[in-house]
């Protein structure tokens, strides 16, 4: 990023701060990790609660697999979680990492205001 004289950064008409192509690199890596390091844990322990008791819990999966469409019910939350989590981390790896302002910027949701 280029500063000038009175360390105001340049900005495209947007209003938006100028980025250079070498800053323009998308880590991906947190998304990754925020995606799937609580979906593990929760799978995780999820079955060290099930070998716990595991007689108990095959009686009620196999209540559950014969009732026809019921484990979507089950799973809906888990696919509303990962893609709530998704929606909400997006933006933050894909833009707010590349304006290089200086701060808490995940916390400014105004940083996309058009102006």
């Amino acid at each position: 990023m280029s500063n000038t004289g009175n360390d105001e950064l340049a900005v495209c008409p947007s209003g938006l701060p100028l980025v250079n192509e070498n800053d323009k690199k998308v880590n991906w890596l947190p998304l990754v990790v925020v995606l799937s390091v609580p979906l593990a844990l929760g799978i995780g322990i999820a079955y060290a609660i099930y070998f716990i008791t595991k007689d108990e819990y095959d009686k009620q999966l196999n209540d559950i697999a014969s009732a026809p469409g019921l484990c979507w019910l089950y799973l809906a939350p888990v696919f509303f979680g990962r893609t709530l989590c998704f929606v909400n981390m997006y933006p933050a790896v894909r833009w707010k990492s590349q304006l290089g302002l200086k701060g808490n910027i995940r916390a400014n949701m105004y940083i996309f205001k058009l102006i």
